[in-house]
């Protein structure tokens, strides 16, 4: 088709320009304003389309893409409250450090506050969470189009540099956003577009001359964060076993499902335990990566005065809101990690009674086992389960609120390689769906998905994009009547607060919610089914939602009572 105005034509190059880069995954939401731009992404052959709705929804699919595939998905929306849409999962990228690019359309300057429809002031709207925001006035022939180009050259560098994260094209746009032409508009058409050519470089090698003093402690421990699957856990375990250091894995390490004896599955709940605290004292820790879920690690740290406490990122933000740690930054974690390994020493001594042989800390772990065992009809026990039940190469998404922290706690190690996300930087529970969906775009792999009742009626619009998914999706729902969590705090004794002003109880039908968006349906209310249906799934391969029926007081009563028996050991 001839392209009859410039907007589209420029558009064109633009998405030529990102998809010759190797950016090709593209989330849509409705509307006209951006015509010019779902024209170009309509009319390529390469572009990766995907549509939605709601454009918060869309932002966290992109979201979910961009954290898996770890290079950025591309949101395009038109103008006007579409753009403040897609706040949160712009917040929760920042903070995540996800690169993601966000293209707006807009009305042109000369209609800002002037009463236009539709318009708003979307420059720079997101503002102090946003690597870099873009405001570019109309499309005119008299800009050299390799002008243009180099702006969206700057705005994916900003995707990775000076740390990872989303970034914000804004572009005017001024009628007819049709392709017919503007009159007295013309141009000569440019098909050689050369200047899209050239590669872009992000990172560099690290190089390790001097080690900090914190790796020649005796006895020490490695704390994971947050990491992408593959970053760099295989140099996890070799400078582990290098050190005879014991690790402490978050649930979003993807070290933490790991078979292997330096491993501490569940430090978290030991932590409960005050003599394993005072038998556990080591001489440094050393954090790696992004944010971890436990409090109670936090202020293990926090207590560990005498300890060398150090924290290794690529980010240009040091992630302890204790400022206990002290920060070293490195351009890659990955092959900072694969230098470090190479140059560490072993210890002379080995001090191994301090973890390999506690005996509290054993004891503990017996306590665990035997709760999930025979305690079946509890959240913690279907989260552990779930984990053992899942019988080849999946993606994991984990929901914030308590399945995050239920699997962080009580998970045990498997053989089968899971890869672990989650959105914790701003932890909040809208967009979930969508973001596991968007994990699924990005993966060859079935995704799986732990989520609670009130997070999954949050994104009901996620469901009309899980028939979309790429690969068969299973969303577990652990349905309790409402906001279980928030009976676990002090608040739950306030009875005159706690319920409805909290807890949020609802008596939404999910099956019901589920035949609405064409998606199958499944509940179950014991542990034998729960198992049942997850080999259904792995056996059919169709996305489902498996609907878990928990009792909530006896679910919180379940977990208390395992706490109080940590605690007295």
């Amino acid at each position: 088709m001839s392209l009859n105005n410039y907007a589209h034509y420029w558009c064109s190059i633009m998405i030529e320009g990102l998809i010759r880069k190797g950016v090709d995954h593209f989330f849509i939401g409705p509307g006209s304003r951006s015509t010019p731009l779902v024209s170009a992404l309509a009319r390529h052959q390469h572009a990766k389309v995907f549509l939605g709705i709601d454009e918060r929804s869309v932002a966290f699919m992109a979201l979910g893409y961009s954290k898996s595939a770890q290079k950025p998905g591309v949101v395009v929306v038109t103008s006007g409250t579409a753009v403040a849409n897609l706040y949160p999962a712009v917040v929760e990228a920042f903070l995540s450090e996800v690169p993601m690019m966000v293209v707006t359309a807009d009305r042109p300057y000369e209609l800002r506050g002037r009463g236009a429809n539709q318009t708003m002031f979307q420059a720079n709207i997101f503002a102090n969470h946003i690597n870099k925001s873009f405001d570019l006035a109309p499309p005119s022939p008299v800009v050299p189009l390799n002008l243009s180009w180099t702006t969206f050259l700057d705005a994916l560098r900003a995707t990775h540099q000076p740390k990872k994260g989303p970034v914000h094209i804004n572009i005017q746009l001024r009628e007819p956003v049709s392709n017919i032409p503007h009159p007295g508009e013309t141009w000569a058409i440019d098909t050689a577009f050369k200047f899209l050519d050239g590669a872009q470089n992000y990172c560099s090698s690290p190089t390790i001359d001097t080690l900090p003093p914190a790796f020649l402690a005796k006895r020490g421990i490695l704390a994971i964060g947050e990491m992408m699957p593959d970053d760099a856990q295989e140099n996890i375990v070799k400078l582990s076993e290098k050190l005879n250091w014991p690790i402490y894995a978050d649930v979003t390490s993807n070290v933490r499902f790991s078979r292997h004896k330096n491993l501490l599955h569940h430090f978290d709940l030991a932590l409960l335990n005050e003599d394993f605290q005072t038998s556990f004292v080591p001489e440094a820790i050393i954090k790696l990566g992004g944010r971890i879920v436990s409090k109670r690690f936090w202020s293990f740290v926090e207590r560990q005065s005498s300890a060398q406490r150090l924290s290794i990122g690529s980010s240009s933000e040091h992630i302890d809101h204790t400022g206990c740690f002290s920060y070293w930054q490195v351009p890659d974690v990955a092959l900072a990690l694969k230098n470090i390994v190479l140059h560490v020493s072993s210890p002379k001594t080995i001090e191994q009674d301090y973890w390999f042989n506690n005996a509290t800390y054993s004891v503990l772990t017996r306590q665990i086992d035997n709760f999930l065992e025979t305690n079946q009809s509890n959240e913690a026990y279907y989260s552990a389960r779930l984990i053992a039940a899942i019988p080849e190469p999946s993606n994991l998404f984990l929901s914030s609120s308590m399945p995050i922290r239920d699997v962080d706690q009580f998970a045990q190690p498997t053989s089968v390689p899971i890869r672990v996300y989650a959105n914790r930087g701003a932890s909040g529970i809208d967009g979930v769906i969508s973001s596991a969906v968007g994990v699924s775009k990005a993966s060859s792999l079935p995704t799986v998905l732990l989520i609670g009742d009130v997070a999954f009626i949050h994104d009901t619009n996620g469901l009309m994009l899980v028939n979309i998914a790429k690969n068969p999706m299973l969303i577990v729902v652990f349905n309790n009547g409402g906001g279980g969590i928030f009976h676990f705090l002090p608040i739950a004794k306030e009875q005159d607060v706690i319920t409805p002003y909290l807890d949020t109880p609802h008596q939404v039908s999910i099956k019901s919610l589920c035949k609405a968006h064409q998606v199958e349906h499944e509940v179950v209310h014991d542990s034998l089914g729960f198992t049942d249906a997850i080999k259904r799934f792995y056996e059919r391969r169709l996305s489902m939602v498996l609907e878990v029926i928990v009792d909530r007081d006896a679910n919180v009563l379940a977990h208390k009572q395992l706490y109080q028996s940590l605690l007295q050991g």
